[in-house]
């Protein structure tokens, strides 16, 4: 389906009014799950007397109440009610290679059996899956391992911010990229603003700037307004914000980098979500697009804990330099980055994938 074609499709469903599920069916589907689901039931209101809401996700549906699964493999899920379940979501996407993969599996049982998670110093898988990385990547020369996809844009605006000496950051509006202070803004929908930034003080995403998707008259106005304090770095989801839900035009991503080019800020691509499913290159080998930094998330170790990561240019990327070097550093470390078990985990579903 070509992009023009999204676009309209788009527009006549936000024209037609909002319609929600009639409370009769929505009765039928709760005395069906009930019916189906007790001890999942009884589970779910146990965890609501112990953890906010009664889930740890957002994506969880809690209406009437959540599956309690006990065992997956493949596409398939049971729960411990002994129901299966074709499971569409896949770990927000990340789980492509089936659920328990058993290949990948087996290789980190015999990791876990050879060496603890925490071990505080460098493992030899750190090396071969960065290297992978790498190879796969172009645009990227070094690398660093973070816990989440949050903790990866964390770092990567910090960095940007900490190269370029200057202030602002901005995203394409609705994206999402995590649910840091400074970016938790503009999120999900288009021109929402602070809508989501409950409890977070307006000093923390004073310098975020949101953009509407597609609009690349919109971001050079920008980058001609704030050339006083400067725009350090542009951060976007490649397919649009929003995972893609919010298309943007197949030449949207070379505009961007173009405009970031003749104002000496930096192009961030957030492929938490993209990375090595478009392809082991990525969005940015889809696009023809070259970033300075690029951040992942999950997908880097097939759903598996402590997983994200930051990767880019050697002039930029030398800052998180560790040790006790002072001086042109960037703070963002953690006592789990790089773990043999998330490393191993990297290296792994990246073979596995090139195989597959």
């Amino acid at each position: 389906m070509e992009f023009e074609e999204i676009q309209e499709r788009i527009k006549k469903l936000i024209e037609k009014p909002a319609q929600a599920i009639p409370e009769e069916t929505m009765n039928k589907i709760r005395k069906d799950m009930a019916k189906r689901c007790p001890k999942s039931k009884e589970l779910f209101d146990e965890m609501k007397k112990n953890v906010p809401g009664g889930y740890e996700h957002q994506l969880i549906i809690n209406d009437p109440f959540s599956i309690t699964v006990k065992r997956s493999l493949g596409s398939r899920m049971w729960d411990v009610d002994d129901n299966e379940y074709l499971d569409f979501l896949s770990g927000a996407g990340a789980v492509f290679l089936g659920h328990n993969y058993p290949p990948l599996r087996k290789k980190l049982i015999g990791v876990l059996e050879d060496i603890d998670t925490a071990c505080y110093f460098t493992n030899e898988y750190e090396l071969k899956a960065i290297k992978q990385i790498k190879e796969n990547m172009p645009s990227i020369d070094l690398f660093k391992f973070y816990q989440s996809g949050t903790e990866a844009d964390m770092c990567a605006i910090r960095l940007a911010r900490a190269y370029t000496k200057k202030k602002r950051i901005v995203k394409v509006g609705g994206g999402y990229h995590g649910w840091s202070d400074q970016l938790t803004y503009d999120m999900h929908v288009p021109f929402s603003g602070d809508m989501e930034s409950n409890g977070i003080p307006r000093h923390c995403y004073r310098n975020t700037r949101a953009v509407p998707p597609n609009d690349l008259e919109a971001l050079e106005e920008l980058f001609k307004k704030e050339k006083k304090k400067g725009i350090a770095a542009v951060i976007l989801e490649p397919l649009g914000p929003e995972s893609g839900n919010i298309p943007v035009d197949p030449e949207y991503n070379k505009g961007v980098e173009e405009l970031c080019r003749n104002y000496d800020s930096l192009l961030i691509f957030d492929e938490v979500v993209t990375g090595f499913r478009m392809g082991l290159g990525g969005a940015q080998k889809y696009f023809g697009v070259d970033p300075d930094l690029t951040t992942f998330g999950k997908i880097l170790t097939h759903g598996h804990p402590s997983t994200g990561g930051v990767g880019g240019r050697e002039d930029i990327m030398k800052l998180l330099a560790s040790g006790i070097e002072v001086g042109e550093k960037v703070m963002a470390t953690g006592t789990l980055l790089g773990n043999p078990l998330s490393a191993a985990a990297c290296y792994w579903t990246l073979q596995f994938i090139k195989k597959e």
